[in-house]
């Protein structure tokens, strides 16, 4: 299954307007690479550590963006080996692109993935099966009103309280929305998903900018929050770094 039959599938799903929505936040923007590093930046200004859920491809074709992740102490989860719709994979499918992306992250980046986000925020059983069998310790691929964290066969799923998706794009809110959210959602245990290509925009960052100033918790890998219970975790899902990665991988792989 290539990855351009799973995203219309979702975009049909989600209807027209939401889909338009959803494609000009993804074809008219900065940068996602800039968006990264403002990402980054910010959070180090205010001692934070952000997860960024990464493609296995997208890892591939941007080893030096990665190595800069690694290198300023972020943390990395994984995003998939390809960005698929894993509740439509068989066990062996899922298993086998699990696989893919511990195995690259492994041996050219030497690091260990620990996390998961299921893309599309799609899970069942044959996926927490194989990320059981794979030695995963977390996930966080459900989106609830609470941050209570579950145990499923021996993942913790870490739920997601704030989704800028859901807010920036399914609701159509600004900026001042997603800092409402955020801030009515600062609990020990919550987790917060901030697509970084969408957030670290320019227009969107003053939220992350004066969540910090406003809300007094600190916020740590999502490791650590499943050790600790104590803390948000921020968040946030990378799929492709340009737009000709997304032409190369919708419109050769369908």
């Amino acid at each position: 299954m290539g990855e351009l039959i799973p995203y219309i599938k979702t975009l049909h799903e989600r209807g027209i307007a939401i889909s338009y929505r959803e494609l000009k936040s993804r074809f008219i923007r900065e940068d996602p690479k800039v968006c990264i590093r403002r990402i980054m930046d910010l959070c180090e200004k205010n001692n934070a550590v952000f997860t960024f859920c990464i493609v296995g491809v997208t890892a591939e074709d941007n080893p030096n963006v990665i190595k800069e992740i690694i290198s300023r102490g972020h943390e990395i989860a994984c995003h998939g080996y390809e960005h698929l719709r894993f509740d439509l994979l068989s066990y062996d499918e899922v298993y086998e692109n699990l696989l893919k992306a511990k195995e690259l992250f492994s041996e050219k980046f030497n690091y260990e993935l620990k996390g998961f986000r299921a893309p599309y925020l799609k899970m069942s059983d044959n996926v927490t099966q194989a990320l059981v069998d794979l030695g995963f310790i977390w996930s966080s691929s459900i989106e609830q009103n609470n941050a209570v964290h579950q145990n499923y066969n021996g993942i913790i799923e870490l739920p997601i309280v704030v989704d800028d998706w859901e807010i920036l794009i399914k609701r159509n809110k600004s900026s001042d929305g997603l800092l409402k959210a955020m801030e009515s959602n600062a609990n020990n245990g919550a987790v917060f998903l901030l697509h970084p290509w969408r957030v670290g925009q320019k227009k969107y960052i003053g939220a992350l900018e004066m969540f910090f100033d406003k809300v007094n918790y600190p916020c740590v890998s999502t490791q650590e929050l499943v050790r600790s219970k104590k803390g948000i975790a921020l968040t946030g899902d990378v799929g492709e770094m340009s737009l000709i990665e997304i032409a190369k991988r919708t419109l050769t792989c369908v």
